[in-house]
């Protein structure tokens, strides 16, 4: 797990005014966060260190600094359950792969299987123009939408953006008039907008298909993409 206490259990535990029932759910949090701290201190120096000078009881800051440079470094992987039926878990992988999965790096070897790169390369910044990857498809009470996950600027309702490699030319601008986020136990929630390394839900035609599983490179209308690509013209 990536948190001292995952989003889903610290949520059973704020629930539940069971003194006897907390106290089992903090007991089980405080042995994983054991655990947690003992793994980072196999993989980083720094967290050795903390480890010793504080005798285990390393603090929730140092951790997820520690989480950071390890994740970055290839030598840990954050690992999340949680069910799809039900949705629970969902709001903590979210959290794992804004916090803790590098946007900038992963978005470029993304763009990479598709022969291109945005102009500027990809910055994980929210000042620049929209880029996003759709990755998988889903249907939402009866609307046909993509899973997103931005890698670059602020994605917001009604931003014009054009879809890359693969979209039918009759759909290659399009102009999504709402977005959808993954809220508690996967609950789905109203978005004014979303930034770098966060998993939206956007609603496209019926047509905008995912054709491979590269996915679709979605981006604002005015991007310039560097070498050539397949974007529809």
């Amino acid at each position: 797990g990536a948190w001292s206490c995952p989003a889903s259990d610290c949520s059973l535990i704020e629930e539940n005014h069971s003194e006897n029932a907390g106290g089992k759910y903090l007991e089980w949090a405080k042995k994983l966060r054991s655990q947690q701290v003992e793994s980072l201190a196999s993989v980083d120096d720094e967290m050795m260190e903390a480890f010793v000078e504080f005798d285990g009881d390393v603090p929730r800051a140092m951790i997820e600094a520690a989480l950071h440079r390890a994740v970055a470094a290839g030598k840990l992987m954050p690992l999340v359950a949680g069910s799809a039926k039900s949705g629970l878990g969902i709001d903590a992988l979210q959290e794992v792969i804004h916090s803790f999965i590098p946007g900038n790096k992963s978005g470029t070897r993304i763009l990479e299987e598709f022969g291109t790169q945005p102009k500027g390369g990809v910055k994980f910044s929210a000042r620049v123009p929209f880029l996003g990857w759709a990755f998988a498809e889903r249907t939402v009470n009866g609307d046909h939408m993509l899973e997103v996950r931005i890698l670059d600027g602020t994605l917001k309702p009604n931003t014009q953006m054009k879809v890359l490699f693969g979209a039918p030319s009759a759909a290659s601008e399009v102009a999504p008039t709402r977005l959808l986020g993954y809220g508690l136990q996967g609950r789905l929630d109203v978005l004014l907008s979303a930034g770098p390394g966060d998993v939206v839900l956007v609603p496209m035609p019926a047509e905008v298909r995912i054709q491979d599983r590269r996915g679709l490179i979605l981006a604002d209308r005015k991007l310039s993409f560097s070498s050539s690509s397949s974007e529809i013209a």
